[in-house]
C-alpha cells in the first residue's frame, strides 16, 4: 500500500473516519495512551516534555515520543526516554516497514526485538539504547502495546537532516554505523543461543522468555545446537519474506522446494513479454552452502534507515568553527532477526524504491560502508539475488497496485540498474552518472498523484455497479439474479451452469 501525504487525502482514507473522528483526534488519542503508560510505569514522576517523533504513516495506530523528566523518574532510570506505542499489539504493515517480526511468546509484539536489542547492547552499548520496560497495558484507549528505552539528549533523527549534510559527513555517519555493525557481528551463534538459555538481565522488566526455541509451525526462530535447525531457519527466513511481501489476494509467485541432496530450489515467476503468465527462474542452493549460511548468522536490525538512526551536532574534527553530525544511537529494534548479514542486505535491496525506502543516497552510503561485511562469493551473492527476485516477482504479479507503480516510477526517476554482482547492489546507469535524485517533497507528491488516480478509478468502478439490484437479489435469495449480475453464463439448454470462467 501507499500512504498519502496531503491532509486531504489522509482524511479521505483514514479508518478513523468510519467512527466520526479526525486524524487530529487519533493523534490526541495515541498521545493520551502514551501518557497513560508513562503514568503506570513511573507513578511518582510526570514528564516535562512529550515530543512526537515524525511519523511517516499516520494511518497506523503506532507512534513514538521523546520523553523528558525534570529528574530521574525512577532510581537508575535516566531523564531522557523514548516510548513507542501501538493501540493494537500487532506487527506493523510489512509492505511498508520491510518485514513483520517473529513474535515472541509474550503478548507484546516488541518483545522479541527487545531481547535481541538487549543482546546487541552487550556488544555495542554506545549505540544501542537500554530497554527500560515493555509489555501491554490496559489504558483508557484500550490494550496498549509499548516499549520504553533510553535516548541521548540533544539528538535528532537522521531522516530530518540527511539531505542537508555534506558528503563527507554522510560518509562518516555511514562508516561509524558499519564499524558498530562489525562489532555486533562478532557475536557468534553459540553466544546468542547461550544468552537466551542462561543470561538474566536487569535491563528489562519482564521474564526471560524462551523466544528462540519456538517451533517453526508457530512462526518463531529455531536455533538448536543441531546445524540442520540453523539450515531450517535460513530457509524459513526466505519463506517468511516472500509471504510478508506478497500482495493480499494475489497468487504465490515463489516456491521453495527441498532437494533430495539436502539443498533447496527456489522457483520465481518473473515477467515475460512473450508469456502473460510469466516465466520461471530457478535459483539453487546446495546443502553445503545452506550450512555455510547457517554458520554466518548474527543479529541483524533489518530496518537500518535514517528514520531509525539518531545523530547529534558536534564540533568538526577538522575545524572548531564548523559543526557536523555524529552517530549516537540505533533505535526501533522491533524487526531485529537472527540471520546472515546477506539477508539484511538482500532485504534492503529488495525493498529499495518502496515508499519508505526510497532514499537512494542513503542506500548507496550504507552499501559502500558495509560492502566488505558481505562475503564476496557466489553463495551470499545468490542469497541476495533470491530475495531481490522474490520481491520483483511479487510486484510483477500486481503491476496496477499503487506500491508497484510507485516502485516503477522510482526506478525511472533514479536511473538505477542492478550491478553485475548482487553484493554491489543497485548503481546508477553509466549514462546517468551525474544524475541528481528527486527531492523528498517530489516523491511525496508522486505518491499522492498515484493514490489520487487509484481512488478515482475505484470511484468509477463503484459508480458502474448496480449495488441496489445486487442487494435486492441477495436479500430475496434470487440466486439466478446474483449469478447473472456476477456474469455467470448458463448454457442455452439450461441443463448445467457454466463455470466461473465462462467455459
Amino acid at each position: 500500500m501507499l500512504v498519502p501525504n496531503s491532509r486531504d487525502l489522509l482524511a479521505r482514507i483514514s479508518p478513523c473516519q468510519m467512527y466520526g473522528a479526525t486524524l487530529d483526534d487519533e493523534n490526541s488519542l495515541l498521545q493520551h495512551a502514551a501518557i497513560d503508560v508513562i503514568e503506570a510505569i513511573f507513578p511518582e514522576a510526570w514528564p516535562s516534555e512529550v515530543k512526537l517523533v515524525p511519523v511517516r504513516n499516520p494511518l497506523h495506530r503506532y507512534r513514538a515520543y521523546m520523553i523528558e523528566f525534570d529528574h530521574e523518574p525512577m532510581p537508575g532510570v535516566p531523564r531522557h526516554l523514548l516510548i513507542e506505542i501501538k493501540l493494537e499489539p500487532a506487527p506493523r504493515d510489512g509492505s511498508i516497514f520491510v518485514s513483520r517480526p517473529f513474535k515472541g511468546q509474550g503478548p507484546s509484539s516488541f518483545e522479541y526485538g527487545a531481547r535481541l536489542q538487549d543482546l546487541a547492547r552487550s556488544k555495542i552499548p554506545d549505540l544501542v539504547p537500554r530497554v527500560i520496560s515493555l509489555g501491554v497495558l490496559s489504558t483508557m484507549c484500550g490494550p496498549t502495546d509499548y516499549i520504553i528505552t533510553t535516548r541521548d539528549p540533544d539528538t535528532v533523527c537522521l531522516q530530518e537532516v540527511w539531505s542537508s549534510l555534506e558528503d563527507e559527513n554522510k560518509v562518516a555517519i555511514a562508516s561509524a554505523l558499519a564499524t558498530g555493525l562489525q562489532k555486533l557481528h562478532e557475536l557468534d551463534l553459540e553466544a546468542i543461543k547461550h544468552y537466551f538459555d542462561h543470561a538474566s538481565t536487569g535491563d528489562i522488566d519482564h521474564a526471560t522468555f524462551d523466544i528462540l526455541r519456538g517451533s517453526l509451525e508457530a512462526g518463531t526462530h529455531v536455533l538448536e545446537g543441531d546445524c540442520d535447525q540453523g539450515v531450517d531457519h535460513v530457509v524459513r527466513l526466505l519463506e517468511k519474506f516472500d509471504s510478508d511481501m506478497r500482495v493480499p489476494g494475489h497468487d504465490q509467485t515463489s516456491l521453495i522446494d527441498f532437494e533430495p541432496n539436502g539443498g533447496i530450489s527456489i522457483m520465481t515467476i518473473l515477467p515475460d513479454n512473450d508469456n502473460p503468465r510469466g516465466r520461471p527462474f530457478y535459483t539453487e542452493v546446495c546443502s553445503s552452502d545452506l550450512h555455510e549460511l547457517a554458520k554466518s548468522m548474527t543479529i541483524c536490525h533489518m530496518d537500518l534507515e535514517p528514520r531509525n538512526i539518531f545523530v547529534k551536532l558536534v564540533p568538526s574534527e577538522t575545524s572548531a568553527s564548523i559543526s557536523e553530525y555524529e552517530l549516537t544511537s540505533i533505535v526501533s529494534w522491533e524487526r531485529a532477526q537472527v540471520a546472515p548479514f546477506s539477508f539484511e542486505r538482500g532485504v534492503k535491496d529488495a525493498v529499495l524504491g518502496s515508499q519508505f525506502n526510497d532514499n537512494y543516497d542513503w542506500y548507496r552510503a550504507f552499501v559502500n560502508a558495509t560492502r566488505s561485511m558481505v562475503p564476496n562469493d557466489q553463495l551470499h551473492d545468490g542469497y541476495i539475488l533470491a530475495l531481490v527476485l522474490m520481491r520483483m516477482a511479487c510486484r510483477s504479479a500486481s503491476p496496477d497496485e499503487p506500491s508497484s507503480k510507485y516502485h516503477k516510477l522510482w526506478r525511472e526517476k533514479e536511473k538505477v540498474i542492478i550491478a553485475f554482482t548482487s553484493v554491489d547492489g543497485y548503481v546508477r546507469d553509466p549514462e546517468a552518472h551525474d544524475h541528481v535524485s528527486p527531492t523528498e517533497e517530489e516523491y511525496r507528491q508522486m505518491a499522492d498523484d498515484i493514490l489520487t488516480e487509484a481512488m478515482a478509478q475505484t470511484q468509477q468502478y463503484i459508480d458502474r455497479l448496480d449495488v441496489p439490484r445486487l442487494l435486492h437479489s441477495i436479500l430475496n435469495n434470487e440466486l439466478a439474479g446474483v449469478m447473472e449480475y456476477l456474469g455467470v453464463v448458463r448454457d442455452t439448454n439450461g441443463d448445467e451452469d457454466a463455470d466461473m470462467d465462462g467455459h
